[in-house]
């Protein structure tokens, strides 16, 4: 039976932290072959590849030669190689769009930074106070005392539903 019933715990805690040292020695080991394999892929993708037409060419402009040709010939794996090259260009762009969004972000950081030194002379930065509390009449709904709410079980004051506190629970709010 798959499941919880058939796990069996550790007898002891040295166990455990043997079992965890054993695994994470696997996954390093798993993470380093994975990072040569893809150094070796690059490594071999970037390097002088065939001649096409007297002019060397590296075997990734190969391969994308050759998804291209299959996507435009008529085999079954036309749609397939299409499918793979789109793949390929939106990545690239997504990944241009991330560039571009970290470098507005961090010119953005930059600038912040420049304009604080300057309005502090590199010191710590001012204090600034906001006070974004409408005055009574300014918040544009209908303004009410709490006082004034009367018969009503909701009221609107500025932008805020209150319920009156006095009407009892089966009291129906729309009134």
């Amino acid at each position: 039976m798959a499941g919880i019933d058939n796990l069996k715990p550790f007898q002891t805690s040295e166990a455990a932290a043997a079992a965890g040292r054993k695994g994470g020695a696997a996954s390093a080991a798993s993470k380093r072959r994975k990072a040569n394999l893809r150094k070796a892929m690059h490594d071999l993708l970037t390097s002088p590849g065939p001649t096409l037409e007297g002019e060397q060419i590296t075997y990734e402009e190969a391969l994308a030669l050759a998804m291209v040709n299959e996507a435009l010939g008529g085999g079954k794996n036309n749609v397939s190689a299409y499918n793979a090259i789109m793949a390929t260009l939106k990545l690239d762009r997504e990944e241009a769009e991330r560039r571009a969004r970290v470098a507005k972000i961090k010119a953005e950081i930059e600038d912040i930074k420049r304009r604080m030194n300057a309005t502090t002379g590199g010191g710590e930065a001012p204090v600034v106070i906001i006070d974004d509390i409408p005055d009574e009449g300014d918040a544009g709904g209908t303004t009410a005392s709490f006082d004034a709410l009367g018969e009503s079980q909701r009221e609107t004051v500025g932008n805020i539903e209150i319920e009156d506190e006095d009407a009892g629970e089966g009291a129906d709010p729309t009134d």
